[in-house]
């Protein structure tokens, strides 16, 4: 039989479920499947870019989300901050898989490996493929 520790109680019950980030899972055997390291694509064309870099470090927790709608990719797969803002995206060349096993009901998640902040004045360039590395698992 499953216990609610006292300090949620019943009403928490609900926001517990409903948080993203605080899943409920009752599976005893799940566990963490490292899928791949990839860049985050796009991270020029976000909106203060730089100070959302400066705020991440290495280990911290993205949320992945897809976006069929997406008109210039349907296997759009976004790359959310761990406070919840638009850093990029999972390039297109390698989000067909994980695109496939989102759609398929499995959750998948990142941590930031690497991040980069770029200087001020650097706007163009290879650079920018290197100022978000992360690591994309699924729970299984």
């Amino acid at each position: 039989m499953f216990h609610l520790p006292a300090e949620i109680g019943i009403s928490g019950l609900g926001s517990l479920i409903e948080s993203e980030k605080e899943k409920l899972f009752l599976r005893p055997f799940s566990r963490e499947i490292e899928l791949m390291q990839t860049e985050v694509a796009g991270c020029r064309y976000r909106e203060n870019i730089r100070e959302r870099l400066k705020g991440l470090k290495a280990g911290d927790h993205m949320t992945l989300i897809r976006e069929p709608s997406n008109p210039y990719d349907e296997r759009a797969i976004m790359v959310m901050g761990p406070d919840e803002s638009f850093l990029g995206y999972i390039p297109r060349r390698k989000n067909e898989v994980l695109s496939a096993l989102m759609d398929a009901g499995k959750y998948l998640f990142a941590r930031a490996e690497r991040v980069t902040v770029p200087e001020a004045d650097l706007d163009q360039g290879m650079y920018w493929y290197d100022v978000l590395i992360i690591r994309v698992f699924m729970e299984d």
